[in-house]
């Protein structure tokens, strides 16, 4: 028998550049957030290898630029509704396996609370489109990126003051 799964993704708004909603499907999820797009596909290949089906995919954009929330909870509780209809793993990417700024405690205890028999795959690289997607680089990246913005941000407002 093929076992089961719900793909899960996450990730957080970008308010500086005004990323603060998300397509509910994980195809124009996958369209708007690069994070999301690797989640999918990293899931989905995932899936794929072990010869298991994929019934659903659930994404959420969490409320906080900078912290996970416990507004996912519904979105878990969407993610318990399907397992327990199609007999299903949750499958996510578990990035705070090795990514300190994208831990999500709020994620592994509503695991844990909601009972959500659940699969934690390594964010390892993969190619996307043809070139190489490193999570970890990529939030590195976003984290530099945020920084020079507030910079520029700050140096426009103090040239408007004169």
């Amino acid at each position: 028998m093929t076992e089961a799964f719900v793909g899960f993704y996450w990730t957080r708004p970008v308010t500086l550049i005004g990323f603060r909603t998300l397509p509910e499907d994980a195809e124009g999820a996958a369209a708007s957030s690069k994070t999301i797009k690797y989640q999918k596909e990293r899931v989905r290949r995932h899936v794929q290898e072990i010869g298991g089906k994929l019934v659903a995919e659930v994404a959420f954009l969490d409320t906080q630029p900078d912290r996970s929330t416990n507004a996912i909870r519904d979105a878990l509780l969407k993610v318990q509704k399907l397992c327990a209809n199609h007999k299903a793993t949750m499958v996510y990417v578990n990035f705070q396996e090795v990514a300190q700024g994208r831990r999500n405690w709020w994620l592994l205890g509503g695991i844990e609370d909601l009972g959500i028999k659940a699969e934690a795959l390594s964010p390892n690289p993969l190619p996307i489109d043809g070139r190489l997607f490193d999570p970890i680089q990529h939030f590195q990246n976003w984290s530099r990126r945020h920084y020079q913005i507030l910079e520029q941000l700050e140096k426009d407002a103090l040239a408007g003051l004169k």
